[in-house]
């Protein structure tokens, strides 16, 4: 019987992945999620799992969690870039010093499981072309980025140095239920919460590879699976991007509201926001990997939950 860890698993991305081992295990795994429930939520945490209920910064913790397991599916993180940027100490607490406790906890084992560190597209800040494939320079602009480039580059050294069985997906825009926040998430509150003008953070001109998190799953334990991925770092984005103007403009027309609201574009955005960022996701194809949601109905989905969640829209 196959063991996984999943840490941050009652988190947004988390618990999609610990729901999928779940689902696609037969009874044949044991799924163990590992949470503080600071952002996580229990309800988030699927049935059939077991729980950790326990913060990655403790000492000990990863000694205690990694008994028996297969994989490591490493999701506990700060997500947040305007949070690191006020707070990159704790930021790099968690997201360096826990993630290289994980790695050293991994080495002492005898067999020690593979991981599967969910790095970011962050770790590339503002890239000098468009798509950017895993090979351009890792140049991060935020704390957040840069604790996330950190993790990334010693698992791939550790792989190298110690042959620790790695990969390192890393995420461009991820959105989906369960995402408590952020552009996606935020802009349905406004639109329940507005009676008219709905304003959007920017331009509106800012582009991003907004992939759903069903297709992120997927990708995730794709890579897990494929022994010429380890070691690696991999692009999971969808290959297009799509402004913010666009994502806001098909939300109205899904919710029929395109004539009854209108958006105000602030023009200024936050601290380690970038114009424009697409994946070159040709390393992922060749693993397998296909898109299965497109721009439309992951919007479609996203309304879905979020009117079962907090109420109707319009």
């Amino acid at each position: 019987m196959a063991k996984f860890l999943v840490s941050g698993g009652a988190g947004f991305i988390g618990s999609h992945i610990a729901q999928e081992l779940i689902l696609k295990s037969s009874r044949n795994a044991e799924v163990v999620v590992l949470d503080n429930f600071g952002e996580g939520k229990e309800s988030n945490v699927p049935e059939g799992c077991s729980v950790i209920k326990a913060d990655i910064t403790s000492p000990g913790v990863w000694d205690e969690a990694l008994q028996e397991v297969d994989v490591v599916f490493h999701h506990a993180a700060v997500a947040s870039v305007p949070y690191s940027v006020e707070h990159p100490s704790r930021t790099f607490e968690i997201n360096t010093l826990a993630t290289f406790r994980l790695a050293e906890a991994a080495l002492k084992l005898k067999s020690p499981p593979k991981i599967v560190f969910a790095s970011s597209a962050s770790v590339y800040g503002t890239p000098k072309k468009n798509p950017v494939n895993e090979d351009a320079p890792l140049d991060p602009i935020s704390p957040y980025g840069a604790s996330k480039a950190a993790g990334d580059v010693m698992f791939r050294a550790y792989h190298a140095s110690f042959g620790l069985p790695v990969v390192c997906p890393r995420y461009f825009n991820v959105y989906g239920p369960r995402q408590p926040r952020y552009f996606f998430f935020d802009f349905l509150n406004k639109v329940k919460n507005s009676k008219r003008d709905i304003e959007v953070i920017g331009t509106g001109r800012q582009a991003r590879d907004f992939i759903f998190v069903n297709d992120v799953v997927n990708a995730t334990i794709l890579c897990s699976k494929k022994k010429r991925a380890e070691g690696l770092a991999v692009n999971v984005g969808t290959g297009k991007g799509t402004t913010v103007r666009q994502i806001a403009e098909t939300f109205l027309e899904t919710l029929n509201l395109a004539d009854s609201k209108r958006l105000h574009y602030t023009g200024k955005s936050w601290k380690g926001d970038i114009e424009r960022i697409d994946a070159d996701n040709r390393r992922l194809k060749s693993l397998g990997w296909r898109q299965k949601y497109s721009l439309t109905e992951g919007i479609r989905r996203e309304i879905e939950w979020f009117e079962a969640a907090y109420g109707k829209l319009s």
